[in-house]
């Protein structure tokens, strides 16, 4: 996967354009942006679906009662087979996992590119294309250490941060962050059209009960020495 964590040799990049707005209203917007959790989504998405686990049983009340949506209403239904049950919950997990990958790097890229008004950075992010190839870019230079530790810890160093830690420590926050957005980064490029399959033609096909999708990180000891070719 990358690189060498320790020093990046991708140019800084410019701030997005995205929308205008005062700088003046940076602070009341930095205010709103940080209120919401954007795990929130996530997670109550993983309780969702992990719920298609539990027995029949427990599930038959749910299904059985009267659902409001609008205007429209879903009468009761009968709980689905446990193979169908276990095939949603394989799909869903597919994109489950590529949202949470695509969700953290956007927000990194968002507060390295537009510090001062993240939102707006998030704002700017609209064309996928560009997305994919600044993955792609940062994959072969190596996610910058400074940027990580300012992201994610709030300082270059345990100084600037104003944390109570050892350096050792420190460095360490900074290497296990640079590990799990080079594993976000992997996987949005490597996995898309797995992505893709289950989000568009959902076309993912299940043809026994033996069929696994496993998601397997990198080891931690092995990923800085391990480079990704691409033409």
């Amino acid at each position: 996967m990358t690189r060498n964590r320790n020093q990046s040799r991708k140019p800084k990049a410019a701030a997005p354009a995205g929308p205008r707005l005062a700088r003046e209203l940076f602070s009341e917007l930095n205010a709103t942006f940080y209120k919401d959790d954007p795990s929130e989504y996530l997670l109550t998405k993983i309780e969702a679906v992990t719920l298609m686990l539990a027995p029949a049983e427990v599930l038959a009340p749910a299904y059985e009662s009267e659902r409001v949506v609008g205007v429209s209403r879903r009468a009761g239904a009968p709980v689905p087979s446990k193979e169908a049950r276990d095939r949603y919950v394989r799909t869903e997990c597919v994109l489950v996992l590529h949202h949470a990958c695509e969700m953290l790097l956007r927000l990194f890229f968002a507060h390295v590119e537009k510090q001062d008004c993240p939102w707006l950075g998030m704002a700017a992010s609209v064309n996928f294309a560009e997305f994919k190839k600044k993955i792609d870019t940062v994959l072969r230079t190596g996610f910058d250490r400074s940027d990580v530790a300012l992201v994610f810890l709030g300082g270059t160093d345990p100084v600037d941060a104003a944390l109570t830690v050892e350096p050792e420590e420190f460095d360490a926050a900074v290497t296990a962050w640079q590990l799990l957005l080079e594993t976000a980064a992997d996987t949005i490029l490597s996995e898309s059209f797995l992505y893709n399959s289950a989000k568009h033609g959902l076309t993912v096909v299940h043809t026994a009960e033996s069929t696994r999708m496993a998601f397997t990180p990198p080891v931690a000891e092995t990923a800085s020495t391990c480079r990704r070719v691409r033409s």
